[in-house]
């Protein structure tokens, strides 16, 4: 527990922390945030940790502060069909510069079945990749249609203090009540291509919910470069590649 001494001409105070809440944490969500916490410091406010360095913000100072951050996500979109407040801070924080080279976006219906996801599979010696799969391979489809467990235990870090079950059951029974989309968080592609950029657990579980020719509105960014592709295969052909030749080097050391 942290403490601290006021002084005035009248009296000596010593306040302290009764307790601390961790309301946000996550580790490595980035080549340059390896932690990332928000605290409420019952007593002393909130405290933001990023890396090696901390804000202390009075509790009216942290409601400014995202309130802006609000206007500054509305702001990116400049002159483009886009509305960024809509959309998920990690996905946006994901995207990266890609958000300013965002030239527009448009809204089509699509059948659930014709979308992809970008699945993480752990393939012997070579480690974990991204290869695309339909919604039915997906771990978190599987796990709603009782067919598989293996999403309880899926790596990913985009909710941090809530676990992949609770998630998922939470998006399901969301559907339920409220629809799809609310709030106008629409699953999201990238150009022509068919890749969940963000929404895959939605669209998993729409699919369980109304099966794979069910049509929903899906919104497609637009952008004025070509780093948004993304070539999957490639990226497994070239750890192949490498593979191969670490294995090739080490038989002709032996040799050697």
């Amino acid at each position: 527990m942290k403490s601290f001494r006021t002084t005035s001409a009248f009296q000596t105070i010593d306040m302290s922390n009764p307790g601390v809440i961790t309301l946000a944490s996550l580790r490595n969500i980035g080549p340059n945030i390896r932690r990332l916490d928000v605290e409420d410091n019952i007593g002393e406010a909130i405290h933001i940790h990023w890396n090696n360095f901390r804000v202390d913000f009075s509790v009216h100072d942290f409601l400014r502060f995202s309130e802006n951050l609000d206007v500054a996500f509305k702001s990116l979109s400049g002159g483009s069909q886009s509305e960024f407040s809509s959309f998920d801070p990690f996905f946006l924080y994901r995207m990266g510069e890609l958000i300013f080279h965002v030239v527009g976006s448009r809204v089509e219906s699509r059948r659930i079945g014709d979308l992809r996801a970008l699945v993480k599979v752990n393939v012997p010696r070579l480690g974990a990749v991204m290869v695309p799969r339909k919604i039915s391979d997906t771990p978190a489809y599987k796990f709603l249609v009782k067919e598989s467990d293996e999403f309880i235990e899926y790596e990913q870090d985009s909710y941090p203090g809530l676990d992949n079950e609770s998630r998922i059951k939470e998006l399901f029974a969301s559907i339920d009540v409220n629809g799809y989309p609310f709030d106008d968080q629409l699953i999201t592609l990238f150009g022509n291509q068919p890749y969940i950029r963000d929404g895959q657990h939605r669209a998993a579980a729409l699919a369980a919910r109304y099966g794979f020719d069910y049509e929903i509105p899906i919104r497609i960014l637009e952008f004025n470069c070509q780093s948004w592709k993304i070539k999957p295969f490639r990226g497994l052909l070239r750890s192949i590649a490498h593979s191969a030749a670490r294995k090739l080097y080490r038989r002709v050391r032996r040799w050697l």
